[in-house]
C-alpha cells in the first residue's frame, strides 16, 4: 500500500512530457507551415478544461514562419500536456515537391494521426481555435463510437470575432449543404477513434478537387455513418475563420448575409498574408 501511495504521489508531480510513453487521454494533431496564428491555436489547447493528459502533435509540412514560436509553445506547455514536433525536413505536398495531392499539408495529418500516442485524435487547423470545453465534450461524445464532432462558430476574417454558428455545412452525416454526398464536419470539429477509423486516415493526404484541396471531404466520406457509429456534442466549441480564399466563400457569404453578417472586406484591408493557403 505504501509503495502504491508513493507511486501515485510521484506520478502526480511528474509532467506528462516526462512520461510521454504513457498513452495520452487524447491527442490533437495540428498541421502547420508556422503561420503566426499557430500560437493562438495551440494556446486554446493549453487552456482546455480537461482532467486527463493531452498530446499536441505539431506537424510541420514546410517552414514559412518564425521557428522561435515553437520554443515559446514548449515553454508554455501545461504539466498535463506534451508537445510533439514532427518535422521530416521536406514537404510531402505535391505543391512543394512532395508526392501527395493535398496542396495544403500533404500527408502530415495522416503521419500525425499514426504517430499519436493515443487512441483518440482531435484535429485543429492552425488558424482556428477551441473553446475551453471542446476536448472534454468531444471525448465524452466519442466513447463507444468511431468518431464524433462538435458544432462550430464562424469567425470574421477581419475582426476575428465569432459571428454565428454554422448552419450550412458543419452538420454531420446526411445533413446540410453536402447532405446528398454524405454530409460534412470540418477537421477542427472532429475527434476520431483511430483504431475504428484506421482505414480513413490516408485520405487526409488526398485532395478531392483539382485545386489541391478538399482533403477534409475525402476523409469525411470514409467515416462510418451509421447512427450508432458517431456522436455529437451539440455545442459550438470550435472557432473557424471564414477564409476569403476558400472555394466555398461565396456560398458562405450568402448564408451569413441571410442572418445579418457581411464578409465583405473593410476599406483598405490587406488579408493576403494572413489567409493565403501555402
Amino acid at each position: 500500500m505504501l509503495l502504491k501511495t508513493l507511486k501515485s504521489a510521484f506520478s502526480s508531480r511528474v509532467a506528462y512530457s516526462e512520461n510521454i510513453q504513457r498513452q495520452a487521454d487524447v491527442a490533437v494533431c495540428v498541421q502547420t507551415v508556422l503561420r503566426p496564428s499557430l500560437e493562438r491555436a495551440v494556446a486554446s489547447i493549453f487552456s482546455q478544461e480537461f482532467a486527463g493528459t493531452i498530446q499536441i502533435i505539431i506537424c510541420i509540412d514546410k517552414y514559412l514562419g518564425d521557428v522561435r514560436l515553437l520554443k515559446r509553445l514548449r515553454k508554455q506547455c501545461p504539466r498535463n500536456m506534451a508537445v510533439t514536433l514532427i518535422d521530416l525536413g521536406y514537404s510531402t505536398s505535391i505543391r512543394h515537391g512532395g508526392v501527395y495531392s493535398n496542396n495544403f499539408g500533404g500527408a502530415m495529418r495522416t503521419v500525425g494521426s499514426y504517430a499519436a500516442n493515443s487512441r483518440w485524435i482531435a484535429y485543429l487547423d492552425d488558424d482556428d481555435w477551441y473553446g475551453p470545453t471542446h476536448l472534454s465534450q468531444l471525448k465524452r461524445a466519442v466513447l463507444g463510437r468511431a468518431w464524433a464532432f462538435s458544432k462550430r462558430w464562424w469567425v470574421s476574417p477581419y475582426s476575428l470575432r465569432p459571428m454565428c454558428i454554422d448552419a450550412l455545412e458543419n452538420l454531420g452525416p446526411t445533413a446540410g449543404l453536402y447532405a446528398d454526398s454524405g454530409g460534412f464536419a470540418c477537421p477542427s470539429t472532429l475527434i476520431l477513434d483511430k483504431l475504428e477509423c484506421h482505414h480513413a486516415l490516408p485520405y487526409w493526404a488526398i485532395a478531392s478537387s483539382p485545386h489541391g484541396d478538399g482533403e477534409d471531404r475525402s476523409l469525411f466520406a470514409q467515416l462510418p455513418k451509421g447512427i450508432d457509429r458517431f456522436g455529437a456534442t451539440d455545442e459550438a466549441t470550435a472557432y473557424c475563420v471564414a477564409k476569403p480564399e476558400d472555394s466555398m466563400h461565396s456560398a458562405r457569404q450568402k448564408a451569413l448575409q441571410d442572418v445579418g453578417y457581411d464578409l465583405e472586406p473593410p476599406p483598405n484591408s490587406s488579408l493576403e498574408h494572413r489567409f493565403k493557403r501555402i
